[in-house]
């Protein structure tokens, strides 16, 4: 089905198509981009596309192509919309988890109270269960944590930053379920885990 849409001078075609088959774009673009017969006045023709990296778009340009004869040739150029959706896609990749950070901390602080609340309601979990405790942890606590990184810190994205997070800040004994222990820095021997 064609529907013709006036724009400015020039007429556009929408065309909507029951499918997205190298046949299918072949039919809908040979009827939306007829040539006239002054272009048979000529040795030499080119037909220039625009076009994505769709497959059926170049399966419907060839057979464009050899339904024209050889004395036709085909320019295609790639679409830049495409091209520059494709390295904004990739370049935004990496900075995903931080847009979304931004987000959700500005929208936090959105309310002016909500925020209080929310530092109160922290505060208050920290302090029923934070334990502070001096010395070392037990030598069986850090050979627990130990094998518990290198079970499932091994290797993985931001794996080196984050077993060195864990190493530092919650340094207690990762058994005890009631509380969240942390050690003052002291000199503590160094555990050696054996494989």
């Amino acid at each position: 089905m064609l529907l013709r849409v006036p724009h400015f001078d020039a007429w556009r075609y929408v065309v909507i198509v029951g499918c997205t088959t190298g046949e299918c774009l072949q039919e809908a673009l040979q009827q939306t981009t007829a040539v006239g017969q002054a272009a048979q006045c000529f040795a030499q023709k080119t037909r220039l596309t625009t076009w994505n990296s769709y497959l059926a778009n170049d399966k419907a340009e060839r057979g464009i192509a050899a339904s024209r004869g050889s004395s036709w040739q085909t320019l295609r150029v790639r679409c830049e919309a495409h091209i520059t959706s494709g390295i904004h896609a990739k370049a935004f990749s990496f900075t995903e988890t931080d847009v979304s950070a931004m987000v959700h901390l500005s929208l936090s602080v959105n309310h002016g109270s909500a925020i209080a609340r929310f530092r109160r309601a922290l505060r208050s979990v920290i302090q029923e269960g934070l334990v502070v405790r001096f010395g070392c942890p037990p030598p069986a606590a850090q050979q627990y944590r130990q094998h518990i990184l290198r079970l499932f810190l091994a290797r993985g994205r931001r794996a080196l930053v984050k077993r060195v997070i864990l190493q530092s800040l919650p340094n207690g004994d990762w058994r005890n379920h009631s509380a969240v222990e942390f050690y003052t820095r002291q000199a503590c021997p160094r555990i050696v885990m054996r494989s």
